[in-house]
């Protein structure tokens, strides 16, 4: 009778215990790149809709540096600041990742504005009576965001976008300055210092950290034109 027992027990073991499969998305990937495009096209084009909704505030900065011989001391204000362009937008795809529970479905990633340029009219007043104005060009690598993306189980889709900073692009910098007009020791010391000082420009900072608002509406616009994935219960 034992025999009998551990024979049973041997048989009906494999019948009774299933492995447990999980659910997912079904081309969320897909669904991503999408979703970015419409938020591409809600800019793309739109020049009103970019200089009523991505701000470039007028700020001051307080230089301090010298270099071979040449000193910059002093106040350095940003004037009728623009932006002139967005090379591109992306999801990088080691960033993103999807999840889904019981109760929802989710889908995180960085979201990047790559090769943003903006004009600033710069005016400054420092030490020794080295006064004077020039025009400057600010590509920045990229314009960093969290981009998450959820819905509860039959429910609507909701979204986020944070702001998260600068990408320097791993140069060690934090943008590359370019002056147009002029090109004097005190012009190139103040492109010097935004490239290389975190405190000076923490002023210009606070501007592109308001961008993720506009993002963000251009979010929830596309999360409204793109079908969501179905969920594959059956892995």
């Amino acid at each position: 009778m034992y025999c009998k027992i551990v024979n049973c027990a041997h048989i009906l073991l494999p019948l009774f215990i299933i492995p447990f499969v999980g659910a997912r998305l079904v081309d969320s990937n897909n669904y991503v790149d999408k979703v970015v495009e419409q938020m591409v096209a809600c800019m793309d084009n739109n020049r009103k809709f970019i200089d009523k909704n991505f701000p470039v505030d007028d700020c001051e900065s307080t230089i301090n540096t010298t270099r071979y011989g040449q000193t910059a001391i002093g106040k350095v204000e940003f004037r009728s600041g623009f932006l002139a362009s967005i090379d591109s937008a992306i999801i990088p795809k080691p960033t993103y990742h999807d999840y889904i529970n019981n109760k929802q479905s989710w889908m995180e990633a960085e979201f990047k504005l790559c090769g943003v340029t903006v004009f600033y009219d710069v005016h400054y007043n420092l030490e020794d009576n080295k006064k004077g104005d020039a025009t400057f060009r600010v590509k920045y690598d990229s314009v960093d965001f969290d981009l998450n993306i959820v819905r509860e189980h039959n429910a609507e889709v909701k979204s986020t976008l944070i702001y998260r900073g600068i990408n320097s692009g791993g140069r060690g910098q934090w943008g590359t300055a370019v002056t147009t007009h002029p090109n004097t020791p005190q012009v190139q010391l103040i492109t010097n210092t935004i490239r290389s000082d975190s405190h000076f420009r923490d002023p210009l900072m606070k501007t592109l950290a308001q961008w993720n608002l506009p993002l963000d509406m251009c979010l929830k616009e596309a999360i409204q034109k793109v079908e969501y994935p179905e969920i594959n219960y059956l892995q």
